[in-house]
């Protein structure tokens, strides 16, 4: 597949404040998603607002993505993160219970969530 690295910088100096990338499958039954594999705003630079920036930035940069529909991600149970993509417009579309093994007897689950790129409704067509 393809990454694209979408970065956050200071304006002037240009210090890196963020950074994310999408991946895409190189499976063309999952071509039209473009999955969020890495999401981070600097310690430092948190609590100004800039990961909403950013993942609105990282959204834009999806939209222009030729044939891509569907965003996914996927995180860390126990995190926190959840409400931050959900005001995002993901919804949590799975989850696999205790996979991530964070530490010794500190298993978490591994949590997927979508959204469309466009910002509708993701809709579920009950095939199963």
């Amino acid at each position: 597949g393809t990454s694209t690295l979408v970065t956050t910088r200071e304006p002037g100096a240009g210090r890196l404040l963020g950074f994310g990338w999408w991946e895409l499958a190189r499976n063309t039954l999952f071509a039209h998603i473009a999955h969020l594999s890495r999401f981070q705003v600097r310690p430092d630079a948190q609590g100004r607002n800039l990961g909403r920036v950013q993942l609105a930035g990282m959204h834009r940069i999806a939209r222009g993505m030729a044939g891509i529909e569907l965003c996914e991600l996927a995180y860390r149970s126990g995190t926190g993160v959840s409400r931050f993509y959900a005001a995002g417009g993901y919804v949590e579309v799975g989850r696999r219970p205790g996979a991530v093994r964070a530490g010794p007897a500190d298993d978490r689950d591994s949590v997927l969530m979508m959204r469309r790129v466009d910002g509708g409704d993701l809709i579920y067509d009950g095939r199963g």
